[in-house]
């Protein structure tokens, strides 16, 4: 007998318990002010992977800077890719796979020259801030196999040809977004409602596909204060 004695907790939310972390010592990619250059992908993430990525700066990639399938955790902070292409490229900035799971958050990055600079195809709510996405064919594009509902924060679309291309069927919320296109800033071809929350957008390059059911819906934020 060595008098160890276990105590256990269990339970549905991992939250309820503290403090805790996702992350197992010696599991997972951390990058951290990295650069990649060239690559025909630059990260494959396969599966069963936590990705915290910070500062990665990814140039010149053939086909996906970063490309996700399987079931992944990831979490890009201050990724930064450039083409030199400026949109002629058919490459892509952060590319999900249609049957890739688990969680996507982007923040603080930049994309620039790029095919398509994010492309969603799968059904995971992604959350996107401090984003600036420009001189590319595409900026930031939902599949039509994504139902999924996404929230971007405070982003900048400059001088892509098409700002946003809303293929999926769920919902956009789109906060303090400032879109400035050469063709149109929002394209919508199925049922996905877009709900546009101050920021800039040209209402003349919306564009509605005949077909679809989907709609965008423009509101501002309006602060008010009464004095007694």
């Amino acid at each position: 007998r060595d008098s160890v004695d276990i105590m256990a907790r269990a339970g549905s939310n991992p939250a309820s318990f503290g403090d805790y972390s996702e992350a197992v010592p010696g599991k997972g990619v951390i990058l951290t002010n990295s650069e990649i250059s060239g690559a025909t992908i630059g990260i494959d993430l396969l599966g069963g992977t936590l990705a915290n990525i910070d500062g990665l700066d990814i140039d010149d990639p053939g086909a996906f800077a970063i490309r996700t399938q399987g079931s992944n955790d990831v979490y890009l902070n201050g990724l930064d890719v450039d083409d030199s292409g400026l949109g002629t490229n058919q490459n892509y900035g952060f590319y999900t796979t249609s049957t890739s799971s688990g969680t996507q958050e982007i923040s603080n990055s930049d994309f620039n020259g790029l095919g398509t600079a994010i492309y969603l195809t799968n059904d995971v709510s992604t959350t996107i801030s401090d984003t600036v996405i420009s001189n590319g064919d595409v900026g930031f594009r939902v599949g039509s196999q994504s139902s999924a509902n996404h929230i971007v924060d405070t982003m900048t679309l400059n001088n892509n040809n098409v700002g946003v291309q809303a293929d999926g069927t769920g919902e956009l919320n789109m906060n303090d977004v400032d879109i400035t296109s050469t063709s149109n800033d929002v394209e919508i071809s199925d049922s996905s409602v877009v709900h546009f929350l101050d920021g800039t957008v040209d209402q003349a390059k919306v564009s509605v596909a005949s077909t679809a059911t989907g709609s965008f819906d423009r509101d501002r934020s309006f602060v008010a204060t009464l004095d007694a």
